[in-house]
């Protein structure tokens, strides 16, 4: 569910990016929409990676299957945190570009500073991570 959700903000983000750049008509537009696209799409591969375990038996693939079907929860805390971070990164290019009404939902969270938002996410992911891998 959190996979699902994250990846909802995420493309809703991406159009409200998209939708900010074409109001501003900057010729930098396309490629920071084409980023945070990028963004999404490598999120949402890394949330997805997790039913490769549902597949992989119908297609012959039953070793491989066992074998990530073991760590089918750590694709999932991956996707979960990836979703984070792609989130922070749109928030960031919503922040950086002004793409948002300073009375509108999204300034009481563009009042945080998104890249330690971002810093901060990706610390405790890795250590969320790493406690998965050595217990």
């Amino acid at each position: 569910m959190l996979l699902v959700v994250g990846f909802g903000v995420q493309v809703g983000l991406y159009f409200h990016i998209r939708e900010g750049f074409r109001a501003l008509d900057t010729g930098s537009a396309t490629t920071t929409v084409a980023a945070a696209g990028g963004v999404s799409t490598t999120s949402m591969i890394a949330c997805c990676a997790h039913h490769l375990t549902d597949v992989l038996p119908i297609i012959g693939f039953s070793a491989a299957a066992a074998f990530l079907a073991e760590y089918q929860l750590l694709f999932i805390i991956v996707g979960v945190f990836s979703n984070l971070v792609g989130i922070t990164i749109m928030l960031g290019i919503i922040q950086q570009h002004g793409l948002f009404k300073n009375d509108g939902s999204l300034s009481h969270l563009l009042r945080y500073d998104m890249r330690a938002v971002r810093k901060g996410i990706i610390a405790i992911g890795l250590i969320v991570v790493l406690a998965w891998i050595i217990v």
